[in-house]
């Protein structure tokens, strides 16, 4: 298991601040994480945010992330509350 800043397109089990996910709708644990950029503004302004979707492998439900991660200043280190164990 390790951090991640992104998140690899491929079968895996993710963690939330070290609690495993879980699909909502069946309770499995395998998902296939993907990178989506979302345009937050009116139309035409384009501007994009990151977020990360997790689709469920059993049942195709969705699980949407925004920033997963953080800076510390204390430490001058990035800090990732999400870890992604590829199968």
């Amino acid at each position: 298991m390790y951090g991640v800043d992104y998140l690899r397109p491929k079968k895996s089990r993710l963690q939330l601040l070290e609690y495993p996910v879980r699909c909502i709708l069946c309770k499995h644990d395998v998902f296939i994480p993907y990178e989506v950029y979302v345009d937050v503004e009116e139309p035409g302004i384009q501007v994009f945010y990151a977020h990360y979707v997790a689709i469920c492998q059993n049942c195709g439900e969705v699980r949407q992330f925004s920033d997963v991660g953080g800076y510390n200043s204390k430490t001058g280190q990035y800090i990732c509350a999400l870890h992604q164990e590829i199968l």
